[in-house]
Formats: structure tokens, sequence, C-alpha cells
């Protein structure tokens, strides 16, 4: 029972956050323009006949309207949960085009409903020429929301805008990564004159004498040098013994 009534207090709460009422409330604008163009589109081609059709489309377009202005009101409020001074210029224009277009999401779901209850005039003429213009008036709905939805999951989706850190989101694609400090310049070696030796470098012939740089001592296995076998090399200018 506790764990049941936690439930429920946690369904409670979320009512009180703007980024999950429109989260939650932006979803049915786009169903209702969808199904609605479908029923406005069957509507006309049967000449408008269907009375309960119609009506059935003026209460759906109704509620529509309604949650489009709860979703645009929404997330005017889930504007201050982040700071949109860090967006990216992506972010930011995905962000501007999103609010915008969500502003006027209701006035076509609210117009399209009213050009519908007009085609209930008993003159033929009249009923077409508003079933014309209320089919427009659901195809530019319906446009106007998918565009709408477009820019907010590139938003959401692709930019990452509101979604908070988490193990799986570990940066922000939309926020402006900090600016990284410069690494360290090596200034270029200079290399020795001729007939000088890098003093950098270690002489593999200290400690060895008669040591020739013509005749490097041999390196073997396990050290680097073994000095015990060096042999001196001969002097330049005597000449060996000819055998007699």
């Amino acid at each position: 029972m506790d764990k049941a009534r936690e439930i429920f207090d946690a369904m409670v709460q979320s009512f009180y956050d703007p980024q999950i009422v429109h989260a939650a409330a932006v979803h049915f604008p786009i169903v209702i323009a969808v199904l609605g163009l479908l029923g406005v589109l069957v509507l006309t081609l049967t000449g408008g006949r269907f009375g309960s059709l119609r009506w059935m489309l003026v209460v759906l377009y109704a509620a529509g309207g309604l949650l489009g202005w709860l979703a645009s009101e929404a997330g005017e409020r889930a504007l201050h949960s982040f700071d949109e001074a860090q967006l990216t210029t992506e972010a930011a224009d995905a962000l501007a085009w999103h609010q915008w277009m969500g502003d006027y999401v209701w006035i076509g779901l609210v117009a399209t409903p009213a050009l519908l209850a007009l085609t209930a005039a008993p003159k033929t003429g009249v009923r077409v020429l508003f079933l014309a213009l209320a089919l427009l008036a659901s195809i530019g709905a319906a446009g106007w929301v998918g565009v709408t939805a477009h820019f907010g999951g590139e938003m959401v989706y692709a930019r990452g805008v509101g979604v908070p850190e988490s193990d799986n989101n570990i940066t922000k694609i939309g926020i402006v990564a900090p600016e990284q400090p410069a690494p360290p310049v090596t200034p270029p070696q200079e290399k020795p004159p001729d007939g000088q030796t890098d003093q950098t470098q270690p002489d593999p012939g200290a400690g060895i004498k008669n040591y020739d740089p013509r005749f490097p001592p041999e390196k073997k296995e396990g050290n680097i040098f073994d000095f015990d076998n060096v042999k001196p090399a001969p002097p330049p200018d005597e000449e060996k013994p000819k055998k007699p």
C-alpha cells in the first residue's frame, strides 16, 4: 500500500514539472493532426454527408488545440531549466524555430474544427466551400505540427538540449564546450656544430681505455655494453709485421 502511495505521489508531482508536462502534451497534437487529416479527407470525399464524423472531428480538433496550447505554455516554462547562452549555434537555432512555431500550433488546430462546423450548412455550395477550406486548414495544421515536432526532436535528440547529464549522456552536444588550454610548445633542439659531440647524449666510450669511436664496443644481450671484452683499437700508423 505504501509503495502504491509513493507511485501515485510521484505521478502527481510530475505534473508540476514543466519539462515532463511539455514532453507528454506535445505528442497529442501530433497524433490528432494526422488522424484529423485522414478524417477530413474522408468527410470531403463523401460530400460532408456523415454528420457523426463531422462532429467527432470537431471535438477531436478542439481537444488538439487545447493540448497544443498547454504544450506551448509548458515549453515556455521549461526554458528556465537551462541557460540559453550556453547553447551552440545549431542548438539555439533549433530551439528558436521550435519555440516560434510552437506558439502558433493551436491556431490551425482550432481553425479547422470551426470550418468543419460550418460544413453542416444545408446548402450544397456552402457545404462544399467550407469542406475545401477545412481540408486546406487540416493539411496546413498537420504540416505545421510536423515541422514543429521536427525542430523539437532535433533540439533534444540531436543537440541534447534539456537532457540532464547521466551515465549514458556524459557530454551535452548542444552545450558550448569550455576552451581548452593550448599545449606547451617544445623549442627545437639545435644541432651541434661539426666536430663537436652532443653533450646531452651519453658517451659510449666513457671509462674505456684506448677507446676509438670508429670501433664501438660490441652490444650483447643482457648488458648494454660488455666492457670486459672490448679490444683496444690498433694504432693508426703502426703496420702489422709481415710473416717470414
